[in-house]
């Protein structure tokens, strides 16, 4: 088990795992190093959303207003728009009605960030989690919104 902040980013590193639809090891390499999870968590997010809508609980077309900033988990709030390198310059401004359909394609099209928070912050961390483990993704462990560096700080990261 890694313990907050001890994992690597994979700059230079090459690891994987190779299963079969059973689960069993078919190749390996460094297979069990753990990285920080970054835009892998958005192909969870995403079907999480996608099952909400085929629920009826959730609608492509629902709005929720464009946002740079979030609630941590820690409590307060942060703003993506504090990092250049982390904020979605193309999103509209703040306040903006944009659909749940839109912010899939942004956060696949462009991965962007605020997209990916403002989709979980729709259906809930604790919908996206269960998912990993069922579509065999038991490693993916997401405990915060992306940015939010409090509770990574505190021993809550995704990876």
């Amino acid at each position: 088990m890694a313990i907050a902040g001890d994992y690597s980013f994979g700059i230079g590193e090459i690891s994987f795992t190779l299963r079969n639809r059973q689960g069993d090891v078919l190749a390996r390499r460094k297979g069990d190093t753990i990285y920080y999870a970054a835009s892998t968590i958005k192909l969870a997010v995403a079907m999480a959303v996608i099952q909400e809508v085929e629920a009826g609980s959730l609608s492509w077309e629902r709005t929720v207003p464009s946002t740079h900033t979030f609630t941590s988990t820690r409590g307060g709030t942060f703003s993506l728009s504090d990092d250049p390198e982390e904020v979605d310059h193309d999103l509209p401004e703040d306040g903006t009605p944009i659909s749940v359909r839109d912010l899939v394609e942004i956060m696949i099209d462009r991965s962007s960030n605020e997209a990916t928070n403002m989709l979980v912050g729709l259906i809930g961390i604790p919908r996206v989690q269960p998912l990993c483990a069922t579509c065999g993704m038991r490693s993916l462990h997401i405990a915060r919104l992306i940015g939010a560096l409090a509770p990574r700080a505190h021993g809550r990261p995704n990876e």
